[in-house]
């Protein structure tokens, strides 16, 4: 794997790779768990709000999904070839909006830096994936159309 993994980055294989590499292979511990007790504890540190730690877990389970339903992924097995995967499956299969995706994209990332920082991964994918967000194409409602939907709240309808 690592001899791949040199030839195809066009880097040489030496001795701290494999020893890096060694280091690492104790290191499969659970996305999934991972990702969930990080986002519980970012929302309970209050370093965001409840609707953004539902967004996050709304990320996990697309994630988890397009895995199958899988509930165990180790960590150090998250690679680029698997992000460019799950951005084909939710933009093709899903048939989901760019910026929808890109969001998960976000996501994801945050939780594969935090990774990172521990000590988990030494690189995450999203240093190759790049995502931007597009501007969205919105029809605003003109005067007699708001109007219309203002009166239409003022009546009792059932």
């Amino acid at each position: 794997r690592l001899d791949v993994d040199a030839f195809t980055k066009n880097k040489s294989l030496t001795l701290k790779n494999i020893v890096d590499e060694f280091n690492l292979a104790g290191s499969a511990e659970n996305f999934f768990s991972f990702y969930e007790a990080q986002a519980l504890q970012l929302k309970t540190d209050k370093f965001f709000q409840e609707k953004t730690y539902f967004r996050h877990i709304s990320t996990l389970n697309t994630f988890r999904n397009f895995l199958n339903g899988s509930n165990f992924l180790p960590i150090n097995n998250i690679d680029l070839a698997l992000i460019e995967k799950f951005n084909h499956y939710a933009l093709t299969v899903l048939k989901m909006n760019h910026n929808t995706v890109s969001g998960y994209h976000k996501d994801l990332k945050k939780y594969l830096g935090i990774a990172k920082k521990k000590g988990l991964i030494h690189t995450s994918p999203y240093e190759e994936f790049k995502f931007k967000y597009v501007p969205g194409e919105r029809e605003v409602l003109d005067n007699q159309e708001l109007l219309s939907l203002f009166n239409l709240y003022k009546t009792e309808f059932i």
